[in-house]
């Protein structure tokens, strides 16, 4: 039975698959399809036309609207983005320019009192002569 059913099946496809083709290839069959899809089109105009004024009216959202806020949404993340990224490296540059100037001042100390010793170690040596 089920080999009868598939067989059956194949053939019917087959036959209305070649004439579909015909039918769809043929110039009534665009004209016809033209004069329905034209008023299909216009309907679904004039529905999109009402729904929006409808939103408005209400002061409802409409689809456009809010995938206009989300791009916008979008936009502001990737400049946060972009901006925590910037505070971040300042951040890390400010961390380094610290440690630079800690580590000349726990230098500079030592050099003064390298300086100063040359200078006592001179003063006394004319004293002396």
């Amino acid at each position: 039975m089920d080999n009868i059913m598939k067989e059956w099946i194949d053939t019917w496809e087959k036959e209305m698959g070649n004439t579909m083709d015909e039918m769809v290839k043929s110039q009534e069959f665009m004209k016809n399809f033209l004069t329905t899809y034209e008023p299909a089109l216009e309907i679904q105009k004039n529905i999109r036309e009402s729904r929006e004024k409808f939103f408005e009216m209400f002061g409802v959202s409409s689809k456009e609207d809010v995938e206009g806020i989300s791009q916008q949404v979008q936009d502001l993340e990737i400049k946060l983005a972009d901006l925590t990224e910037m505070v971040e490296e300042t951040l890390d540059n400010q961390k380094e320019i610290i440690k630079a100037i800690n580590n000349m001042k726990t230098k500079a100390p030592e050099a003064k009192k390298t300086v100063v010793k040359k200078t006592t170690t001179k003063k006394t040596t004319k004293a002396k002569k």
